[in-house]
């Protein structure tokens, strides 16, 4: 029974991700500008594994802030402590993983890449493979 809703749980997380996270020209983030997605982002939830769940400051006794600079330097912090730091690049491209195209985010010296989305207030990135999390910050204050 318990493997059965842990399988149920993942067909339902990865049809999520695959279909309505889809990064296609009609549902790309329209901001004003490039530099819409810079400043400071505190970590509000991620979603995914395997068994889709939920982790949030709350249930893991931490914060992350990301620092996106427009001189293309990141920053990201957990509590107040520098995990890692180091250029960026955000660019829009086909994605074969999705047969789709996006903006994705990709940090010097890490081989991942991350979907990218962002709008005003809130800032997506998305893990780019089948079990892995979708990540939601929101503008710092």
């Amino acid at each position: 029974m318990k493997y059965s809703k842990i399988l149920i749980s993942a067909a339902v997380l990865i049809s999520i991700v695959v279909s309505g996270f889809n990064c296609g020209k009609d549902s790309s983030p329209t901001p004003s500008g490039e530099d819409t997605y810079l400043g400071t982002w505190k970590w509000e939830k991620s979603v995914g594994g395997f068994a889709g769940g939920t982790i949030t400051p709350q249930t893991e006794g931490y914060s992350q802030t990301l620092i996106l600079a427009g001189s293309r330097v990141y920053q990201a912090y957990r509590d107040d402590l520098l995990l890692r730091s180091g250029s960026y690049d955000v660019s829009w491209g086909w994605r074969e993983w999705l047969h789709d195209s996006c903006y994705v985010i990709s940090y010097e010296n890490n081989p991942e890449e991350q979907i990218i989305r962002w709008h005003a207030d809130t800032l997506e990135l998305v893990d780019m493979c089948y079990d892995c999390y979708w990540h939601l910050y929101t503008r710092a204050e």
